[in-house]
């Protein structure tokens, strides 16, 4: 297995941790995929998720925007979650912003659709 398999390969788990809830198991693996290679986005951008399932949203939001400064091959998905952070914060505008951006991205993503048309409301 070569190293960016390897590292592709703990992201893959961090994401299962993730979904299974265990946030130090998977930022453990995240960290460990970027300590191989630190120019992974998917690796910010499902980091970002655990920091912001455990309440982080300071280094989510960090973590979302580094995920897109790597041109991570989901955008919409980083600037949803940027979004999602700036609801958590009660920063309308800026979730707003987000949302619109994410749909830029990807016209179809409902999701997106969704929260922008709760926040014009």
């Amino acid at each position: 297995m070569t190293r960016i398999d390897e590292a592709k390969t703990l992201i893959n788990r961090g994401i299962i941790l993730n979904r299974n809830g265990d946030l130090n198991e998977a930022i453990a693996d995240f960290n460990s995929a970027l300590d191989i290679n630190d120019g992974i986005g998917e690796a910010y951008l499902n980091r970002g998720n655990s920091w912001f399932m455990g309440g982080r949203l300071d280094d989510a939001l960090s973590d979302y925007h580094r995920a897109l400064d790597l041109n991570v091959s989901e955008p919409w998905a980083a600037w949803y979650n940027i979004g999602l952070v700036h609801d958590a914060r009660d920063e309308t505008d800026d979730a707003r912003k987000a949302y619109k951006k994410a749909l830029e991205f990807n016209p179809d993503f409902t999701l997106a659709q969704v929260k922008l048309n709760r926040e014009n409301k």
